[in-house]
């Protein structure tokens, strides 16, 4: 499509845009969403979107005469709402559709949500800015034509004021409520070690400005995820120190750590990282130039637009790095037999152990004589967890770590699994959170529920009683017990009331997420020594 003709975008969405999104000049804009402002309804930018399925006519008929969608895009926020949208006729428009898929990387059931929203919805495109790890589960999925464009594309450009001078030493601008449990932790953290660390808040584009006037810039991200201040820090000349994220996440594909920005992967080493360039503001200084010219010269929000307008437009193939090829779990999809089965099976666990990410540091896991290769290569993209897998009773003596999460493979017969736990015996003392792959009979779990209970673990539940793919233990304290270990395991997770089941939000016509009983699971004090 041409650069210079107008495009005109009707976007479905949750919310009714903030003012710190990137909209290009040659774009027009029409917003279906829920309770948008009288004002836009007013000035033909603004349609209210109804709860429930609606035939998507219901929204063109309302457009202003004249005015006709080039491309219709869609939010997946709009899963969010109770009893959501859900446009019906989205593959029988004859311009392009595509769905933004967002915030895969927490809640609960992120991914399966979004996949099967989507899959409602027929979009003819799907992508995501932050979670490109989480393409491989799309595509898996069978939604067509998904990929990754950085999150850039949604920023603004802004050039700030140069400053001869830094006023702060150590700036952090980000939420830091429950939900950024890493943040909060490491912010903690550095005020104890006497860190001057700035974390009041500030409106978006004075945010920017305080990134040049920074001697450094802290970056966390949520859960492993590519957010957007990686790129606004870039994009200004700020000097960023950001969390390690694995290779899947596309960060390590776009800028080189040491040359166009900083990494840390434990608090000790964000602590070093911080003493070192406030003591060589030079070398800071370098590596921020570095970052901002790579940043303008392949990664400015114009530019992505661009890319973003030849998929979607032109049809032009999808670049490598954008459909994540490099992530061998993306391309050995078209190599063999998609079992849907096992992926929905693969995603409880995933989306289990991501949570258990999202709230923890350097966590040890044993997988067990494990057969699901594909588990494993599903959590290689969440770098806190150190995974061991072996497979025999002498390569698990010659290990030396404590795990704090256990899987195994629930074997066929009771007295298989009498000999697995007794095998595992020697790691169960240190073991918070153990997990049983597999469908199992009454006897069976039975039998694991004894066996695991002398070694003070109980059965919790953290999915849907009668759709259960895995059994789940965790550790169970006495008031003020507490064990010799130094390391800590927090399994503060929503679980699924015995009670009142989880509902497929998709699934309840009579309102969105059925109200999840927070129970909360006992946070695990776990001293490593």
């Amino acid at each position: 499509m041409s650069s210079s003709k107008t495009i005109k975008v009707l976007t479905l969405s949750k919310y009714y845009p903030r003012d710190n999104g990137f909209i290009p000049e040659n774009q027009s804009n029409i917003y279906a969403c829920m309770d948008p402002p009288v004002e836009a309804i007013e000035a033909g930018k603004a349609i209210a979107l109804p709860h429930g399925k609606f035939k998507i006519d219901l929204i063109l008929k309302q457009l202003p005469s004249g005015w006709w969608p080039d491309l219709v895009s869609i939010s997946s926020t709009l899963m969010l709402v109770q009893n959501p949208p859900i446009p019906v006729g989205i593959p029988s428009l004859t311009c392009p559709s595509v769905m933004k898929l967002i915030d895969s990387h927490h809640m609960p059931r992120p991914i399966q949500n979004l996949i099967e929203y989507a899959k409602l919805v027929g979009c003819q495109y799907h992508w995501t800015g932050y979670t490109r790890h989480h393409i491989h589960f799309f595509v898996e999925a069978g939604l067509p034509n998904v990929f990754w464009m950085p999150g850039a594309i949604s920023i603004p450009p802004y050039v700030p004021e140069s400053v001869k001078d830094k006023t702060y030493d150590v700036i952090f601008r980000g939420a830091v409520d429950s939900n950024h449990y890493h943040r909060r932790e490491f912010l903690k953290f550095l005020q104890e070690a006497e860190i001057n660390v700035d974390f009041s808040g500030s409106p978006y584009a004075e945010c920017l400005d305080i990134y040049v006037q920074s001697k450094i810039v802290l970056n966390c991200s949520l859960n492993g995820d590519l957010n957007r201040r990686v790129y606004e820090v870039l994009m200004v000349g700020g000097f960023l120190l950001t969390d390690r994220l694995a290779l899947q996440s596309g960060l390590p594909l776009l800028f080189q750590e040491g040359v166009h920005l900083e990494c840390y992967g434990s608090k000790q080493e964000l602590l070093d990282k911080i003493k070192y360039y406030l003591s060589h503001p030079d070398a800071a200084a370098e590596i921020a130039r570095q970052g901002h010219e790579l940043f303008m010269a392949k990664y400015h929000p114009e530019i992505l637009v661009e890319k973003f307008n030849q998929i979607v437009f032109d049809g032009k193939s999808i670049p490598s790095i954008f459909s994540a090829q490099d992530d061998v779990r993306v391309s050995h999809i078209f190599n063999r037999t998609i079992n849907t089965n096992n992926l929905y099976s693969r995603l409880k666990v995933y989306e289990l152990l991501q949570e258990v990410h999202r709230l923890n540091f350097e966590i040890d896991l044993l997988y067990y004589k494990g057969k699901n290769e594909l588990l494993i290569a599903d959590l290689s993209d969440l770098p806190k967890f150190q995974i061991t897998s072996v497979d025999s009773s002498q390569e698990l003596a010659n290990t030396t770590k404590d795990f704090e999460v256990i899987i195994i493979d629930l074997p066929n017969e009771v007295s298989d699994l009498e000999h697995l736990i007794e095998q595992l015996n020697p790691c169960l003392s240190g073991c918070s959170l153990f997990l049983a792959l597999g469908s199992s009979s009454s006897i069976k779990q039975k039998k694991l529920n004894s066996l695991l209970k002398s070694k003070g673990l109980v059965p919790t539940q953290f999915v849907e009683r009668d759709n259960r793919t895995y059994l789940a233990y965790q550790r169970q304290f006495e008031e003020n017990q507490t064990l010799s270990r130094t390391k800590k395991l927090n399994l503060e997770l929503f679980r699924y009331s015995d009670i009142e089941d989880y509902n497929n939000p998709l699934n309840n016509s009579s309102g969105g997420i059925k109200q999840l009983v927070k129970n909360l699971v006992h946070t695990i004090n776990m001293r490593k020594g």
